[in-house]
């Protein structure tokens, strides 16, 4: 094994170390750490130099760690918000079919089927929203642990 995939290697191993484990962003900082050493070594620099000028622009271990786990934070609340807007989305429609329902069943003095109907439509939507809302919660709590 050459020089530079000693250093290399050890570099993958800091920053297994400092928490970065996810295999898809490892390679991906592995590659551009790769780009940034072949760029110079063309430029005219040896590999140690060459190496060493790559770990300073990429940066340090802790400094990605954040970096990844503030964009983490960030996906996971736009997907939760989403779940949560979807929800309200849904019960608004539903809503919107159902008051006008009982309004007219209200008018019409008809309380037969069409209120119960109506009804149990009302409390699978409100069911349904709130289960909605529950397992977002379930799952943000999940993947915070």
């Amino acid at each position: 094994m050459s020089d530079l995939e000693t250093q290399i290697t050890t570099w993958r191993q800091q920053m297994l170390a400092a928490g970065i484990k996810a295999p898809v962003p490892l390679e991906e900082l592995e590659n551009h750490l790769r780009d940034v050493v072949e760029h110079q070594i063309h430029a005219g620099a040896d590999a140690s130099a060459a190496f060493e000028a790559a770990v300073r622009r990429i940066g340090a271990p802790a400094q990605l760690l954040q970096e990844f786990q503030q964009a983490n934070t960030h996906e996971r609340m736009n997907k939760n918000l989403r779940n949560i807007f979807i929800a309200i989305a849904v019960l608004a429609v539903a809503l919107g079919f159902i008051l006008p329902m009982l309004a007219k069943l209200r008018t019409s003095g008809q309380h037969s089927d069409a209120v119960l109907i109506a009804n149990g439509a009302l409390n699978f939507v409100l069911g349904a929203f709130c289960a909605t809302l529950v397992t977002t919660y379930l799952f943000k709590r999940r993947a915070r642990s």
